[in-house]
């Protein structure tokens, strides 16, 4: 061999043992870009710099995905789901034998799985700051907003809701122990800051309006814990605190569909979580007006694209 082919071999060989490990890091694919609107970008441990993403690009495990304003992304998992990512946030999808994770920085995201495409034991994780939610066949959708008080403290959690308007309450504690029964799939944090008093009978009022009118429990029953919540609320109507527990008993597995069961559920975990709420009312100590932070329609379709 002549001399400057053994310089040319030595060079390449230094060239490529001085390069970063990274560059040389194996890289596993987590899914592929079905859907993509506007400015999308994926950060990866193997570039400094994050990567423009397109339509049908790869996604690999431990990609930090981001959407910029008014851009979208939708995701397809290993055939097994598909994820779609809403405008300002930010996901890190990894994975271990047996459990993927897509985690939640920023934003909002709906994940949506093929529970006959997914293995006995295989499950996909939703985590967030303060939550985790195991999902195996199910659409779920997670939004994660942070609240920032005076210095840039974080807000305490008087509790979380669970599954939607039909789910139910824990505490801010009972999150370190799995949730399992997340019914529509939505996580909501309520700041301790809000009463969940005055929270849970504007949505109790909201869902008494929502029925069908077909069977007692929906056209009579649920106008009556709505008006049994707002006595409570407003008068701190104790007799309206006992009418309340007792209706809550009899009504629940009476309506002809599971919607009495919903609001039930919400409002009898919601007075277990919110305790100390219901306490003040019922003593006369009534909470100042405060932001209302549980949404309720307003008349404009959101809509998933």
């Amino acid at each position: 061999m002549g001399g400057w082919q053994r310089s040319s071999l030595v060079g390449l060989v230094l060239a490529m043992y001085l390069l970063p490990a990274p560059a040389f890091a194996q890289t596993t694919k987590a899914g592929v870009v079905t859907t993509l609107e506007g400015n999308v970008t994926a950060v990866r441990a193997v570039m400094p710099q994050p990567v423009l993403l397109k339509f049908r690009d790869d996604v690999f495990l431990q990609d930090r995905v981001a959407t910029g304003d008014q851009s979208f992304a939708r995701l397809l998992l290993g055939g097994k789901a598909v994820i779609s990512i809403r405008e300002r946030s930010a996901v890190t999808i990894t994975e271990v034998p047996g459990r993927s994770t897509v985690e939640i920085e920023s934003g909002k995201i709906a994940l949506s799985v093929a529970r006959d495409r997914m293995v006995p034991g295989e499950v996909i994780d939703i985590k967030t700051p303060n939550a985790v939610a195991g999902v195996r066949g199910t659409v779920v959708v997670a939004q994660v907003t942070y609240r920032q008080g005076p210095g840039g403290v974080r807000e305490p959690i008087a509790g979380v809701l669970v599954g939607g308007y039909g789910g139910q309450w824990i505490t801010a504690t009972e999150l370190s122990r799995p949730v399992t029964d997340i019914g529509a799939g939505v996580f909501l944090a309520l700041p301790s800051r809000v009463c969940g008093l005055l929270e849970v009978s504007r949505v109790a009022t909201w869902m008494a309006s929502q029925t069908a009118e077909q069977c007692g429990p929906c056209f009579k029953g649920l106008p009556s814990i709505a008006d049994d919540i707002t006595k409570i609320t407003m008068d701190g109507d104790r007799h309206a605190y006992d009418r309340l527990r007792f209706r809550l008993g009899v009504i629940n597995g009476r309506g002809a569909c599971a919607h009495p069961d919903g609001v039930i559920r919400f409002v009898a975990t919601a007075f277990r979580v919110f305790n100390h709420d219901v306490r003040r009312h019922l003593a006369g100590n009534h909470c100042p007006p405060g932001p209302q932070v549980l949404p309720l329609p307003s008349g404009e379709n959101e809509g998933w694209r």
